[in-house]
Protein backbone atom coordinates (compact mmCIF):
# COMPACT_ATOMS: atom_id res chain seq x y z
CA UNK A 1 0.00 0.00 0.00
CA UNK A 2 2.50 2.76 0.67
CA UNK A 3 4.23 1.89 -2.58
CA UNK A 4 1.25 2.12 -4.64
CA UNK A 5 -0.16 5.40 -3.31
CA UNK A 6 3.03 7.69 -4.14
CA UNK A 7 3.39 6.32 -7.70
CA UNK A 8 -0.38 7.03 -8.55
CA UNK A 9 -1.19 10.51 -6.82
CA UNK A 10 1.85 12.36 -8.64
CA UNK A 11 0.95 10.34 -12.10
CA UNK A 12 -2.54 11.22 -12.05
CA UNK A 13 -3.07 14.94 -10.40
CA UNK A 14 -0.04 16.73 -12.50
CA UNK A 15 -0.96 15.16 -15.93
CA UNK A 16 -4.42 16.30 -15.50
CA UNK A 17 -4.69 19.52 -13.55
CA UNK A 18 -2.05 21.26 -15.53
CA UNK A 19 -3.30 20.05 -19.13
CA UNK A 20 -7.12 20.83 -18.63
CA UNK A 21 -7.33 24.00 -16.55
CA UNK A 22 -5.05 26.32 -18.55
CA UNK A 23 -6.21 24.63 -21.90
CA UNK A 24 -9.76 25.52 -21.41
CA UNK A 25 -9.77 28.57 -19.62
CA UNK A 26 -7.15 30.98 -21.72
CA UNK A 27 -9.50 29.74 -24.11
CA UNK A 28 -12.77 30.43 -23.32
CA UNK A 29 -12.02 34.02 -21.35
CA UNK A 30 -10.75 35.70 -24.61
CA UNK A 31 -13.10 34.89 -26.70
CA UNK A 32 -15.96 36.57 -24.12
CA UNK A 33 -14.70 39.24 -23.34
CA UNK A 34 -14.24 41.03 -26.78
CA UNK A 35 -18.11 40.43 -27.21
CA UNK A 36 -18.44 42.08 -23.60
CA UNK A 37 -18.09 45.44 -25.01
CA UNK A 38 -21.95 45.54 -25.36
CA UNK A 39 -23.60 47.31 -21.90
CA UNK A 40 -23.03 44.97 -18.74
CA UNK A 41 -26.76 45.14 -18.06
CA UNK A 42 -28.86 45.04 -21.09
CA UNK A 43 -31.37 47.62 -21.74
CA UNK A 44 -34.99 46.64 -20.38
CA UNK A 45 -37.11 45.63 -22.99
CA UNK A 46 -40.46 47.11 -21.66
CA UNK A 47 -41.86 49.92 -21.20
CA UNK A 48 -40.04 51.73 -18.19
CA UNK A 49 -38.79 55.57 -17.29
CA UNK A 50 -35.94 56.21 -19.78
CA UNK A 51 -35.09 58.82 -17.73
CA UNK A 52 -34.23 57.32 -14.44
CA UNK A 53 -30.52 57.73 -13.14
CA UNK A 54 -29.82 59.79 -16.81
CA UNK A 55 -27.36 63.04 -16.27
CA UNK A 56 -28.61 65.67 -18.17
CA UNK A 57 -27.88 69.36 -19.27
CA UNK A 58 -29.68 72.64 -17.87
CA UNK A 59 -30.10 76.38 -19.17
CA UNK A 60 -31.53 78.46 -16.32
CA UNK A 61 -31.62 82.09 -15.18
CA UNK A 62 -30.98 80.75 -11.73
CA UNK A 63 -31.83 78.99 -8.67
CA UNK A 64 -33.44 80.05 -5.70
CA UNK A 65 -32.57 79.33 -2.30
CA UNK A 66 -30.77 75.39 -1.19
CA UNK A 67 -32.91 74.08 -3.95
CA UNK A 68 -30.16 74.36 -6.16
CA UNK A 69 -29.92 71.35 -8.99
CA UNK A 70 -26.15 69.32 -9.89
CA UNK A 71 -27.84 68.16 -13.00
CA UNK A 72 -28.94 64.81 -11.63
CA UNK A 73 -31.63 65.94 -8.75
CA UNK A 74 -34.48 65.41 -11.64
CA UNK A 75 -33.25 61.98 -12.30
CA UNK A 76 -32.52 60.10 -8.96
CA UNK A 77 -36.06 58.76 -8.90
CA UNK A 78 -36.66 60.39 -5.27
CA UNK A 79 -39.26 63.25 -4.85
CA UNK A 80 -41.63 63.63 -2.31
CA UNK A 81 -44.35 61.22 -0.95
CA UNK A 82 -42.58 58.43 -2.43
CA UNK A 83 -42.22 56.55 1.44
CA UNK A 84 -38.93 57.69 2.15
CA UNK A 85 -39.17 61.99 1.52
CA UNK A 86 -41.68 63.70 3.38
CA UNK A 87 -43.56 67.32 2.38
CA UNK A 88 -41.92 70.58 4.07
CA UNK A 89 -45.08 72.40 3.15
CA UNK A 90 -45.08 75.17 1.24
CA UNK A 91 -41.29 74.49 0.77
CA UNK A 92 -39.31 72.50 -1.59
CA UNK A 93 -36.57 69.33 -0.02
CA UNK A 94 -33.32 70.57 -0.79
CA UNK A 95 -31.70 67.72 -2.53
CA UNK A 96 -34.66 66.61 -3.76
CA UNK A 97 -36.93 69.71 -5.36
CA UNK A 98 -35.35 71.62 -7.67
CA UNK A 99 -36.22 75.81 -8.14
CA UNK A 100 -35.66 77.51 -10.96
CA UNK A 101 -35.99 81.40 -9.93
CA UNK A 102 -36.82 84.09 -12.63
CA UNK A 103 -39.91 86.06 -13.09
CA UNK A 104 -41.00 84.59 -17.09
CA UNK A 105 -37.93 83.01 -17.33
CA UNK A 106 -37.73 79.92 -19.46
CA UNK A 107 -35.17 76.43 -18.40
CA UNK A 108 -34.05 74.08 -21.12
CA UNK A 109 -33.43 70.42 -19.62
CA UNK A 110 -31.26 68.48 -22.21
CA UNK A 111 -31.84 64.37 -21.87
CA UNK A 112 -29.33 62.03 -23.81
CA UNK A 113 -30.58 58.98 -23.76
CA UNK A 114 -28.95 55.42 -23.27
CA UNK A 115 -30.22 54.03 -26.85
CA UNK A 116 -32.68 55.17 -29.59
CA UNK A 117 -36.42 54.81 -28.02
CA UNK A 118 -39.94 55.84 -28.34
CA UNK A 119 -41.63 57.72 -25.87
CA UNK A 120 -45.00 58.08 -25.17
CA UNK A 121 -45.69 60.41 -22.18
CA UNK A 122 -43.23 62.80 -20.44
CA UNK A 123 -44.26 63.34 -16.09
CA UNK A 124 -43.28 66.47 -14.24
CA UNK A 125 -43.68 65.03 -10.49
CA UNK A 126 -44.43 67.24 -7.90
CA UNK A 127 -45.00 70.78 -9.44
CA UNK A 128 -46.05 73.19 -7.24
CA UNK A 129 -48.82 75.82 -8.92
CA UNK A 130 -49.87 78.06 -6.51
CA UNK A 131 -49.07 82.10 -5.22
CA UNK A 132 -45.90 82.44 -6.76
CA UNK A 133 -44.97 78.96 -8.06
CA UNK A 134 -45.91 78.21 -11.71
CA UNK A 135 -44.86 76.20 -14.35
CA UNK A 136 -45.75 75.57 -18.35
CA UNK A 137 -44.32 73.34 -20.95
CA UNK A 138 -43.31 75.91 -24.02
CA UNK A 139 -42.25 73.10 -25.81
CA UNK A 140 -40.81 69.32 -26.17
CA UNK A 141 -38.04 68.30 -29.09
CA UNK A 142 -36.48 65.36 -29.66
CA UNK A 143 -33.35 64.09 -31.93
CA UNK A 144 -32.84 61.10 -34.18
CA UNK A 145 -29.07 61.93 -34.26
CA UNK A 146 -28.35 64.22 -31.62
CA UNK A 147 -27.58 66.92 -33.02
CA UNK A 148 -31.10 68.24 -35.27
CA UNK A 149 -33.69 68.59 -33.33
CA UNK A 150 -37.71 68.29 -34.24
CA UNK A 151 -40.64 69.88 -31.88
CA UNK A 152 -43.19 67.55 -30.99
CA UNK A 153 -47.09 67.65 -30.49
CA UNK A 154 -48.08 67.33 -27.17
CA UNK A 155 -50.85 67.67 -24.87
CA UNK A 156 -50.79 67.78 -21.12
CA UNK A 157 -53.04 66.96 -18.05
CA UNK A 158 -52.13 67.60 -14.20
CA UNK A 159 -53.01 65.07 -11.60
CA UNK A 160 -53.91 66.76 -8.06
CA UNK A 161 -52.10 65.05 -5.70
CA UNK A 162 -54.50 64.58 -2.56
CA UNK A 163 -52.20 63.69 -0.21
CA UNK A 164 -49.91 66.56 -0.57
CA UNK A 165 -50.43 69.45 2.28
CA UNK A 166 -52.45 72.57 1.20
CA UNK A 167 -50.95 75.66 0.93
CA UNK A 168 -50.75 77.48 4.24
CA UNK A 169 -52.05 80.81 3.35
CA UNK A 170 -54.62 79.94 0.90
CA UNK A 171 -55.49 76.34 2.22
CA UNK A 172 -56.08 75.44 -1.53
CA UNK A 173 -54.22 72.53 -3.44
CA UNK A 174 -51.00 73.81 -4.97
CA UNK A 175 -49.01 69.81 -5.68
CA UNK A 176 -49.73 67.83 -9.05
CA UNK A 177 -47.97 65.60 -11.29
CA UNK A 178 -48.13 66.94 -14.93
CA UNK A 179 -48.25 64.41 -18.05
CA UNK A 180 -47.16 64.97 -21.76
CA UNK A 181 -48.91 62.93 -24.03
CA UNK A 182 -46.63 62.68 -26.58
CA UNK A 183 -45.55 60.22 -29.73
CA UNK A 184 -41.97 60.11 -30.68
CA UNK A 185 -40.49 58.05 -31.99
CA UNK A 186 -36.36 56.52 -32.36
CA UNK A 187 -35.06 59.66 -30.38
CA UNK A 188 -31.97 59.62 -29.02
CA UNK A 189 -31.97 62.74 -27.00
CA UNK A 190 -34.68 64.85 -25.79
CA UNK A 191 -35.12 68.53 -24.84
CA UNK A 192 -37.86 70.00 -22.86
CA UNK A 193 -38.27 73.86 -22.58
CA UNK A 194 -40.16 75.25 -19.21
CA UNK A 195 -41.30 78.60 -18.00
CA UNK A 196 -43.01 79.96 -15.01
CA UNK A 197 -46.38 80.80 -16.63
CA UNK A 198 -46.21 84.23 -15.07
CA UNK A 199 -44.86 83.39 -11.99
CA UNK A 200 -41.58 83.64 -10.16
CA UNK A 201 -40.38 80.24 -9.67
CA UNK A 202 -40.84 76.75 -11.64
CA UNK A 203 -40.89 74.08 -8.87
CA UNK A 204 -40.32 70.64 -9.07
CA UNK A 205 -39.14 66.99 -7.52
CA UNK A 206 -38.18 64.72 -10.94
CA UNK A 207 -38.51 64.60 -14.46
CA UNK A 208 -39.39 61.15 -16.29
CA UNK A 209 -39.94 59.83 -20.02
CA UNK A 210 -41.82 56.43 -20.19
CA UNK A 211 -41.44 54.68 -23.02
CA UNK A 212 -39.39 51.49 -24.47
CA UNK A 213 -35.74 51.20 -26.36
CA UNK A 214 -35.61 50.21 -29.64
CA UNK A 215 -33.41 48.49 -32.56
CA UNK A 216 -33.32 51.41 -34.83
CA UNK A 217 -29.98 52.39 -33.65
CA UNK A 218 -28.14 53.05 -37.56
CA UNK A 219 -29.64 56.03 -38.36
CA UNK A 220 -27.59 58.29 -35.87
CA UNK A 221 -24.41 57.13 -36.74
CA UNK A 222 -24.99 57.88 -40.78
CA UNK A 223 -26.00 61.60 -40.59
CA UNK A 224 -23.72 62.92 -38.32
CA UNK A 225 -20.67 61.75 -40.79
CA UNK A 226 -22.32 63.36 -43.72
CA UNK A 227 -23.42 66.65 -41.84
CA UNK A 228 -20.36 67.82 -40.36
CA UNK A 229 -18.27 67.50 -43.46
CA UNK A 230 -20.02 69.81 -45.64
CA UNK A 231 -19.75 72.75 -42.57
CA UNK A 232 -16.20 72.98 -43.40
CA UNK A 233 -16.37 73.62 -47.12
CA UNK A 234 -19.44 75.68 -47.35
CA UNK A 235 -20.18 78.23 -44.02
CA UNK A 236 -24.11 79.54 -44.42
CA UNK A 237 -23.53 83.70 -44.11
CA UNK A 238 -27.35 83.90 -42.96
CA UNK A 239 -30.15 82.68 -40.77
CA UNK A 240 -32.39 80.35 -42.12
CA UNK A 241 -35.87 82.67 -41.63
CA UNK A 242 -39.23 81.26 -41.66
CA UNK A 243 -41.40 82.21 -44.68
CA UNK A 244 -42.62 85.22 -43.14
CA UNK A 245 -39.74 86.74 -41.78
CA UNK A 246 -37.55 89.48 -43.40
CA UNK A 247 -33.94 88.68 -43.75
CA UNK A 248 -33.11 91.72 -44.32
CA UNK A 249 -31.29 93.46 -41.27
CA UNK A 250 -29.94 90.06 -39.84
CA UNK A 251 -26.46 89.52 -40.81
CA UNK A 252 -24.34 86.44 -39.40
CA UNK A 253 -20.53 87.42 -39.69
CA UNK A 254 -19.24 83.79 -39.10
CA UNK A 255 -15.13 85.37 -38.77
CA UNK A 256 -16.14 87.41 -35.53
CA UNK A 257 -18.80 84.98 -34.61
CA UNK A 258 -21.29 87.96 -34.77
CA UNK A 259 -25.11 87.94 -35.19
CA UNK A 260 -25.44 91.80 -36.50
CA UNK A 261 -29.09 93.14 -36.15
CA UNK A 262 -29.78 96.66 -37.62
CA UNK A 263 -33.53 96.58 -36.95
CA UNK A 264 -35.11 97.91 -34.76
CA UNK A 265 -35.10 96.68 -31.19
CA UNK A 266 -36.38 93.20 -31.20
CA UNK A 267 -37.43 90.68 -27.83
CA UNK A 268 -36.05 87.52 -27.63
CA UNK A 269 -39.47 85.92 -28.47
CA UNK A 270 -39.29 87.87 -31.76
CA UNK A 271 -36.26 86.22 -32.37
CA UNK A 272 -36.77 82.87 -31.68
CA UNK A 273 -39.87 83.20 -33.67
CA UNK A 274 -37.99 84.45 -36.78
CA UNK A 275 -35.44 81.85 -36.15
CA UNK A 276 -37.33 79.34 -35.15
CA UNK A 277 -35.37 75.60 -36.04
CA UNK A 278 -32.16 78.20 -34.99
CA UNK A 279 -31.90 79.56 -31.54
CA UNK A 280 -32.00 77.31 -29.18
CA UNK A 281 -31.21 79.64 -25.99
CA UNK A 282 -30.14 83.72 -25.17
CA UNK A 283 -28.50 84.64 -22.39
CA UNK A 284 -26.85 88.54 -21.63
CA UNK A 285 -23.07 88.88 -21.35
CA UNK A 286 -23.17 87.78 -17.51
CA UNK A 287 -24.44 84.28 -18.62
CA UNK A 288 -28.27 84.74 -17.29
CA UNK A 289 -30.76 82.77 -19.37
CA UNK A 290 -32.68 85.80 -21.04
CA UNK A 291 -36.72 85.28 -21.29
CA UNK A 292 -38.68 85.94 -24.38
CA UNK A 293 -39.89 88.78 -22.98
CA UNK A 294 -35.79 90.63 -22.80
CA UNK A 295 -34.93 92.86 -25.48
CA UNK A 296 -32.08 91.59 -27.61
CA UNK A 297 -29.02 93.36 -27.06
CA UNK A 298 -25.63 94.25 -27.80
CA UNK A 299 -22.89 92.22 -25.62
CA UNK A 300 -25.75 89.15 -25.13
CA UNK A 301 -25.48 85.31 -27.23
CA UNK A 302 -27.41 82.57 -29.00
CA UNK A 303 -26.65 79.11 -29.03
CA UNK A 304 -28.32 78.57 -32.74
CA UNK A 305 -28.43 75.52 -34.55
CA UNK A 306 -27.39 75.55 -38.08
CA UNK A 307 -26.82 72.78 -40.72
CA UNK A 308 -26.46 70.42 -38.00
CA UNK A 309 -23.74 71.85 -35.75
CA UNK A 310 -24.65 74.26 -33.02
CA UNK A 311 -22.95 77.80 -32.94
CA UNK A 312 -22.61 80.90 -30.25
CA UNK A 313 -22.55 84.23 -31.37
CA UNK A 314 -22.58 87.19 -30.01
CA UNK A 315 -24.95 89.98 -30.97
CA UNK A 316 -24.50 93.19 -32.08
CA UNK A 317 -27.16 95.56 -32.30
CA UNK A 318 -26.26 98.24 -34.65
CA UNK A 319 -26.30 101.71 -32.45
CA UNK A 320 -26.38 100.15 -29.30
CA UNK A 321 -23.20 100.88 -28.26
CA UNK A 322 -23.81 100.75 -24.33
CA UNK A 323 -25.74 97.37 -24.34
CA UNK A 324 -29.09 98.66 -23.00
CA UNK A 325 -31.07 97.63 -25.67
CA UNK A 326 -31.78 101.08 -26.96
CA UNK A 327 -30.40 103.85 -28.98
CA UNK A 328 -29.46 106.98 -27.11
CA UNK A 329 -27.67 109.44 -25.90
CA UNK A 330 -25.61 107.29 -23.80
CA UNK A 331 -24.44 105.65 -27.08
CA UNK A 332 -24.01 108.72 -28.75
CA UNK A 333 -21.63 110.00 -26.30
CA UNK A 334 -19.70 106.76 -26.53
CA UNK A 335 -19.52 106.90 -30.15
CA UNK A 336 -17.80 109.98 -29.65
CA UNK A 337 -15.13 109.17 -27.62
CA UNK A 338 -14.87 105.82 -29.62
CA UNK A 339 -13.83 108.19 -32.55
CA UNK A 340 -11.31 110.78 -30.39
CA UNK A 341 -9.50 108.18 -28.12
CA UNK A 342 -9.93 104.88 -29.77
CA UNK A 343 -10.59 102.75 -26.14
CA UNK A 344 -9.71 99.14 -25.74
CA UNK A 345 -13.25 97.49 -25.71
CA UNK A 346 -15.20 94.21 -26.72
CA UNK A 347 -15.49 93.34 -30.10
CA UNK A 348 -18.89 93.25 -29.59
CA UNK A 349 -19.50 97.10 -28.57
CA UNK A 350 -17.07 98.58 -31.47
CA UNK A 351 -19.26 96.58 -34.23
CA UNK A 352 -21.85 98.53 -32.70
CA UNK A 353 -20.57 101.77 -33.03
CA UNK A 354 -19.68 101.10 -36.76
CA UNK A 355 -23.37 101.83 -37.94
CA UNK A 356 -22.66 101.54 -41.54
CA UNK A 357 -20.36 98.64 -41.76
CA UNK A 358 -17.22 99.77 -43.23
CA UNK A 359 -14.91 98.57 -40.68
CA UNK A 360 -14.33 102.30 -39.61
CA UNK A 361 -15.51 104.19 -36.95
CA UNK A 362 -15.59 107.78 -37.88
CA UNK A 363 -17.41 110.48 -38.46
CA UNK A 364 -20.24 109.27 -40.56
CA UNK A 365 -21.54 106.47 -38.06
CA UNK A 366 -21.91 109.82 -35.44
CA UNK A 367 -23.92 111.25 -37.98
CA UNK A 368 -26.19 107.78 -38.63
CA UNK A 369 -26.96 107.36 -34.68
CA UNK A 370 -28.00 110.75 -34.49
CA UNK A 371 -30.52 110.49 -37.46
CA UNK A 372 -31.61 107.23 -35.72
CA UNK A 373 -31.52 108.98 -32.22
CA UNK A 374 -33.97 112.03 -34.07
CA UNK A 375 -36.37 109.42 -35.48
CA UNK A 376 -37.15 107.96 -32.24
CA UNK A 377 -38.06 111.12 -30.49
Amino acid sequence: EPSEEPSEEPSEEPSEEPSEEPSEEPSEEPSEEPSGDIPDEPLPTERNNLLLDLPYTSVYNKYLGSCSDNDYYLTDGAYRGDGTNLYNGNYGVPGVTVEYAGTYSTTVLTFELKAAADIDSIVLKRVRDTGNRGYKILSIEYSLDGVTYLSAAFTVSAALLLDAPLDEETFEEQYYDATATVDIKNAVSLRITLNTNSRYVIHLDEVEAYGTYTASVEEPSEEPSEEPSEDPSEEPDVFVLNDTADADGFVVDWEAEQLIISTEPITVGELIDMFADRVMSACNYDGYYLSIYDTVTTGCFINSHINGKTYTLVIVVCGDIDGDGTIGVTDLLLMENLITQSPNLPAATKRAADTNGDGIISASDLVLIEEKIKSLI
